[in-house]
Formats: structure tokens, C-alpha cells, sequence
């Protein structure tokens, strides 16, 4: 199965590479890289157009004049420009009336409740007789009678069947609700989501990725010897969810999805991994040993497209030895998985059979995690 797993990686990753780097090129072309770029400059007040002071300031190190002759022409002066920067102030503004209507501080910003049971509702105006459902006769219930302090059946009717109901769903709901609170504060969710809010503000896009399966260690005390009253320090594992915010510029949707995201076929993240990192991932279900091990072998490598698009100081970042990792989250064409070999019947365990490949209606879904330009 791995060495099935490891020739049908080598020839799909070529068409995960070209998938990635079309999506890459086409949002260049829909001009929302640029634009991004400008708000960002915008925010920070920087002038694009900052260079010609730049250059104004080598020149009169030089000892060069402060103007440029063109054509023999009047001087064009090449200094500095006055840049206002309100961005700024907006959109801080903007971003903390966001964060104060949705994630106010003195009280949570979502609940649970069971809802109303139009059954319930009327069985609990219904004073007649409850029926067993076991054996279709009288429900009866041991309950204390006041008089004698003794336990004695008592015929139970539909309305207290239905309160009684209605209060295991509320405390379920209760129960419920603390476990969500207790989960969002362990991912510290209150910081992620304010991230996402001023991603938007900033860049008019926030993207929050989630919940996601995070292990996550801690020390409890355990008896070794209860007689002797010896106990040890243990290290317990456990998966919680958890919620990250992402930055938008780093996510591409598919290109063909239109005004809407959910009508494409999937999206693909950038996130940028140490050597070490890369070495972790084999401790994790899923990932191909043998794939990593070409990837630590060959070092990292930059996507031409993703190169091309980033400004000078991203370019300097790139030279670092930090691994690019793209994850495809979304549906697979049949086509290409019968190309790779996937669609043998071999792997039945996925779920990827050749049945799967006559349905016209199946849809295959998968998380691919691409490092330089191989399945990993």
C-alpha cells in the first residue's frame, strides 16, 4: 500500500502544482493582489510613489542636484511628496465598533437553547394518562407521598412526561454550552476571531479556519502505589478543536466560483514550516514517509507564480530555509486520480474505488498537503 501510495504522490503531484499555480496566476490577473497591496500602503501611509525621495536622498549624498532633466527640458524636482495618512485612524476605528458588537466583554456573544417540540407543547397541556411504550399499559413512577413518607406508584400524565423532557433537554443544553465555552477558551478563539476582524478592516477579507483537531498536552497526578500513597507526574494527551485565523492574502479560492466561495471546488493555503516542522509532519497520520524524506533531501523550493506576485521585501523572506506548505482542501477531479493510479481499487480503504469512478454523481473529496511541488 505505501509503495502504491508513494508512485501514484509522485505522478499526482504535478497535477496539484498546476492546479496551485493557476489559481495563483488567476487572482494576479483579477487584480486583487495589487489592491490588497494598496491598502496595506494606504494603512501604513507609505507613498508609492516614496522611491523618488529615496533616490532624491542619494543624489544629494552624492553631491548630484535634486532635479532630473528630461529631454532638455524644464527640471522635474525629485523630492520628497506630503502623503496624509487617515487610513489609518478609519480603520482602526471601523475594526474596534466590530470587535465591540461581536465579541462584547461582558457577556458571551452566542448561546444554546433547545428548541420547542410542537409534540411537547401539547402534551404538556394534557392531563390524561401516560402510556407505558413497553407495555402499552399505565406509566407508573415510585414517588413520596407526603402524608405517610412513604414511596408509592403514582400514575404519571403526559404533561409531567413532556416538563420532564423539556428539563433534561435544558440541562443537555447547559452541559453543552460549557463544554463549547471551555473549548473556545483553550484556543484562545476571543484573539483569533479579532485578528479576522482586522484583517478585514485592513485588507476587507478575514478568514477564520475551523475547527480543527489540535492535540494538546497536560500534567495530571496518578497513583502508583495508593496504599503507600506514591503518585507520579503524568504527561495526557487529548484532541481538542480549535480555530486559527488566516491571512487572506496567503488563501486562494477557485478561481471559477464566481461571487460565491461554496460553488468551487475547494481552496488552497500557504503556510511556511521549518526543517524541523517538515521532520514532525511523519509523526502525523496520513503523511507519506518516503515523500518527506525527497523534500528534506531537496531543500526548499519557491513557487515561480507565488514569487512573481510578492514585492521585494516577501522575495527577501523567501530566501530564508523555511519550507512552503500548500494545503488543497476540496473536491479531486476522477480524471486525474485515474491518471495517478488512485482509481485502481486497490485503496479501497479510502473510500476511492472504481465504483466510485462510474457514478457520474460522486464526489471525492480530499486534503492534499503539497510541499515544494510533491504530495506529501
Amino acid at each position: 500500500s505505501a509503495r502504491i501510495m508513494v508512485s501514484a504522490s509522485l505522478i499526482f503531484s504535478g497535477f496539484m502544482a498546476k492546479l496551485r499555480d493557476e489559481w495563483i496566476a488567476a487572482r494576479r490577473a483579477s487584480g486583487w493582489d495589487r489592491r490588497v497591496q494598496e491598502d496595506i500602503d494606504q494603512y501604513h501611509a507609505r507613498d508609492p510613489r516614496a522611491g523618488d525621495s529615496a533616490e532624491m536622498m542619494n543624489s544629494v549624498r552624492a553631491g548630484g542636484p535634486v532635479v532630473q532633466h528630461q529631454g532638455g527640458g524644464a527640471g522635474v524636482a525629485t523630492r520628497s511628496k506630503v502623503f496624509i495618512g487617515l487610513t489609518r485612524q478609519k480603520s482602526n476605528a471601523a475594526e474596534a465598533r466590530l470587535s465591540d458588537i461581536l465579541l462584547p466583554t461582558d457577556e458571551k456573544n452566542w448561546g444554546i437553547k433547545p428548541t420547542p417540540v410542537p409534540q411537547l407543547a401539547g402534551m404538556a397541556m394534557d392531563n390524561s394518562p401516560a402510556v407505558n411504550p413497553d407495555t402499552g399499559g399505565a406509566l407508573q413512577l415510585n414517588a413520596l407521598n407526603p402524608a405517610t413518607g412513604q414511596l408509592e406508584p403514582t400514575q404519571v400524565k403526559k404533561s409531567d412526561v413532556a416538563l420532564a423532557a423539556e428539563e433534561v433537554a435544558r440541562n443537555r443544553a447547559k452541559a453543552m454550552e460549557r463544554e463549547i465555552e471551555d473549548q473556545l477558551v483553550e484556543c484562545d478563539y476571543n484573539s483569533q476571531v479579532r485578528e479576522a476582524i482586522h484583517n478585514a478592516a485592513l485588507l476587507g477579507t478575514g478568514v477564520l479556519r475551523g475547527p480543527l483537531p489540535m492535540t494538546r498536552f497536560r500534567s495530571s497526578w496518578g497513583a502508583v502505589d495508593e496504599a503507600g500513597g506514591v503518585y507520579e507526574l503524568k504527561a495526557v494527551s487529548e484532541k481538542k478543536p480549535s480555530t486559527i485565523s488566516v491571512d487572506p492574502r496567503y488563501v486562494w479560492e477557485d478561481p471559477d466560483c464566481g461571487d460565491d466561495i461554496q460553488n468551487g471546488r475547494g481552496v488552497i493555503e500557504l503556510e511556511q514550516k521549518t526543517k524541523r516542522q517538515v521532520r514532525e509532519l511523519a509523526k502525523q497520520e496520513g503523511y507519506i514517509k518516503e515523500a518527506l524524506a525527497q523534500v528534506l533531501d531537496e531543500g526548499p523550493k519557491r513557487s515561480a507564480a507565488m514569487v512573481e506576485i510578492a514585492n521585494e521585501g516577501d522575495r527577501k523572506l523567501y530566501q530564508k530555509a523555511s519550507y512552503d506548505v500548500w494545503m488543497y482542501v476540496g473536491e479531486i477531479d476522477k480524471a486525474d486520480l485515474r491518471n495517478a493510479q488512485l482509481l485502481s481499487g486497490e485503496l479501497d480503504d479510502a473510500g476511492v474505488t472504481d465504483e466510485a469512478e462510474d457514478d457520474p454523481f460522486a464526489s471525492m473529496s480530499a486534503i492534499v498537503v503539497v510541499i515544494n511541488d510533491t504530495v506529501v
